[in-house]
């Protein structure tokens, strides 16, 4: 034996052995009521690892679909001899699988209608980069491979589309000889937390600003607080001007003050420490 899958929901054991699967059937129920179960085998199978327990990834460059509950091969994705597969996802709804390979391809597969796509990054580095880690969002039906040298490939699950790439080494300046150690996306706060290895610092950078809260400081004058800044609008009529924009993070206000002889705002904030900030809004 070289592997094992239970399937708890079907009461099914999976059995990988070097060159053959075995699907017991109503394993446990059997077991318990000392009846011999039924077994389907499935031989030449070449098995390298499970993916789950009805995936199985092989050494001659393929995955096999399985039904489990008969016993046979549904479908046969094939990759290239030169790709090694250096990474792999399921959602949580288990339909569909995210596969990432050493030549930062990575190949969306539907567990349902058996399609299969192809994504890649547009440029390629001349450093010998994978992809690493990958992230679904199941939220905003979302999907995120990196690669090791720090590429984002985003994709669109429901439209089985690459909508953006991104450098993160760009994005942040650093060296491009850097690889990427953590990624990952705060559904929350809609940003990205990435780190690179032997570093000891993380970065963040935001996919999409957000309101965490506003506050009127007058009957013209609203503060509007985003997570990673604060805005001060002018309300003129049916429209808002915007007078004053300051940078902080996840910022709180504690109390303001409207100075109306100097036509100026003194805000308190909550941060890592109590800090005042005076903004003039003519």
């Amino acid at each position: 034996m070289v592997d094992i899958q239970y399937n708890q929901a079907f009461d099914i054991l999976v059995i990988a052995l070097e060159d053959s699967i075995l699907c017991y059937q109503q394993y446990q129920f059997s077991k318990s009521n000392n009846m011999l179960p039924i077994i389907y085998k499935l031989d030449n199978i070449q098995f390298l690892q499970f993916i789950a327990d009805n995936l199985i990834l092989t050494y001659d460059q393929q995955i096999l679909h399985l039904n489990i509950q008969i016993g046979i091969i549904v479908n046969i994705i094939q990759f290239n001899s030169t790709q090694l597969v250096t990474s792999y996802s399921l959602n949580n709804n288990q339909d569909f699988l995210l596969v990432g390979f050493s030549d930062k391809q990575v190949l969306l597969y539907s567990l349902i209608d058996k399609k299969q796509f192809v994504f890649g990054a547009s440029f390629k580095d001349p450093l010998n980069s994978s992809i690493t880690i990958m992230q679904f969002i199941e939220t905003e039906q979302v999907a995120y491979a990196v690669s090791s040298d720090g590429i984002i490939i985003q994709i669109d699950i429901s439209n089985k589309q690459q909508t953006q790439q991104i450098d993160l080494k760009n994005l942040v300046s650093e060296n491009p000889n850097t690889t990427i150690a953590k990624f990952l996306v705060d559904e929350t706060y809609k940003r990205y937390i990435f780190c690179f290895l032997g570093q000891k610092k993380a970065y963040k950078n935001f996919i999409k600003d957000k309101i965490i809260d506003f506050s009127f400081v007058s009957d013209k004058v609203i503060a509007i607080f985003f997570i990673d800044k604060f805005e001060l609008f002018l309300i003129q009529g049916e429209n808002a001007k915007l007078v004053s924009q300051q940078d902080y993070s996840y910022p709180k206000i504690l109390d303001y003050h409207f100075d109306s002889l100097n036509n100026s705002i003194i805000c308190g904030f909550f941060l890592q420490h109590l800090e005042q900030c005076c903004t003039s809004i003519k």
